[in-house]
């Protein structure tokens, strides 16, 4: 013999509605506890530029066309105008650990200078503050594959690794793209 413990089908219909709710409840529970969620609001007007294998946290204009595919990321304006921004990260080397940035760029610079005969300083804003990291801003122009580029670099050194922000554009449109490069600059975090 079958044993109801309800009396009425109403009971039974209310029974299965509070099982249901709390199924649904621990779901929602469950998943936005596992859901990656960013360390920061991201900023009006910017996307997330940064994944799981970097250990800072970048945004890039939400127009800007982004590759994450290894942990080098890089962001370009459109199809039409390649001007890009990349971001590397390097550990230093035991000997270089105790490196001040000055002397890191000088090293970095005389690379710089074998790469680009043509290299020529058209800035320097000197020391800023990148995540809340000493850093230096370089500007410069040099020609690659007979067209002359417009690079900005920024570069600190946090923890035994050196960070460098570089954004690359034709002379043309350097002006068109430098409150944009500065957004990306201030908004830039270490996790």
């Amino acid at each position: 013999m079958y044993y109801n413990m309800f009396n009425t089908p109403k009971e039974v219909i209310l029974l299965k509605l509070k099982v249901l709710f709390i199924t649904v409840l621990s779901c929602i529970i469950l998943f936005s506890a596992c859901t990656a969620q960013p360390q920061s609001d991201i900023p009006k007007g910017m996307q997330l530029f940064s994944n799981d294998f970097v250990d800072y946290i970048a945004y890039v204009p939400n127009t800007w066309k982004i590759s994450m595919s290894t942990q080098t990321l890089s962001a370009y304006v459109s199809s039409l105008d390649a001007s890009n921004v990349t971001i590397t990260a390097h550990t230093l080397d035991s000997l270089e650990q105790s490196m001040s940035l000055e002397e890191y760029w000088g090293k970095y610079d005389s690379q710089l200078k074998d790469t680009f005969s043509d290299l020529e300083y058209v800035g320097k804003t000197g020391h800023f503050k990148l995540g809340g990291v000493k850093a230096d801003k370089y500007v410069y122009t040099a020609t690659v594959t007979g067209v002359k580029y417009q690079f900005m670099q920024a570069v600190c050194i946090n923890n035994g690794t050196v960070y460098i922000i570089t954004f690359t554009t034709t002379p043309e449109l350097f002006e068109e793209h430098t409150e944009n490069i500065e957004k990306i600059l201030n908004t830039f975090e270490f996790k």
